[in-house]
């Protein structure tokens, strides 16, 4: 499920971040009609994608004695 903010200060949208920091941020809009922060309680395909290409990253690097 996806949740809208609408924030008007940088003061708001720090307090949006930290008042839904068990869910993701998805997409940040700065448009005409106003700022908004869009949440989910699901995680991006592309996140998801990311992250493990970020782990698979690290095990080759372990696995080559890098680190």
């Amino acid at each position: 499920m996806d949740l809208i903010f609408q924030y008007s200060s940088e003061d708001e949208r720090q307090s949006l971040l930290t008042q839904n920091s068990g869910l993701y941020l998805i997409e940040e809009k700065n448009i005409k009609d106003g700022n908004f922060l869009i949440f989910s309680d699901v995680q991006r395909i592309e996140d998801r994608l990311a992250s493990i290409e970020d782990t698979q990253d690290l095990i080759l690097l372990k696995l080559e004695g890098v680190i």
